[in-house]
């Protein structure tokens, strides 16, 4: 794979360290165009969340795999294994905890699920040492269907 990034010119980034964590996190809890950078959603993991999630929109594999269809990287061939709900199964083995419903007093349109996600290799992340991930995906409830606005994970695929 390196072989082929340096044939390709690319820039390699092997542990994801050079990424600007603080600017991606603030693109994925902005509002509107962008333009009002006080337009934007406070991150999930700083909101008391709730155990109770009966107010998160039921969502299929199909609204996540449209989500995931708006990013380049991902296309029909990289998602055509999409349908073994990995992340389903990943929390039916026990892999993710602290499931907690989020919601924002003054953006009433959007509502979040956050979790707690276990490494699946290691018992650390063995670049951050944490026993667990954060993760959170962001829903924009307004009008008759529900949107995934966003989404994140500290893991190293974010």
């Amino acid at each position: 794979m390196c072989n082929l990034a340096a044939e390709n010119d690319l820039e390699v980034d092997p542990d994801g360290m050079r990424d600007d964590m603080g600017a991606t996190i603030a693109a994925k809890l902005q509002l509107g165009d962008g333009t009002d950078r006080l337009n934007c959603l406070t991150s999930p993991v700083l909101i008391e969340g709730s155990a109770d999630i009966s107010f998160i929109p039921e969502i299929t594999v199909i609204d996540i795999y449209n989500y995931l269809q708006t990013f380049s990287r991902y296309d029909y061939s990289t998602l055509r294994c999409f349908y073994k709900m990995e992340g389903y199964t990943m929390y039916k083995d026990g892999f993710v905890s602290d499931i907690q419903g989020v919601r924002w007093d003054l953006h009433k349109d959007y509502v979040a699920v956050k979790a707690k996600v276990r490494p699946r290799t290691n018992e650390k992340d063995p670049l951050t040492k944490l026993n667990y991930y954060s993760s959170w995906i962001i829903f924009n409830t307004q009008g008759t269907s529900t949107l995934i606005k966003s989404a994140y994970c500290t893991c190293k695929g974010g």
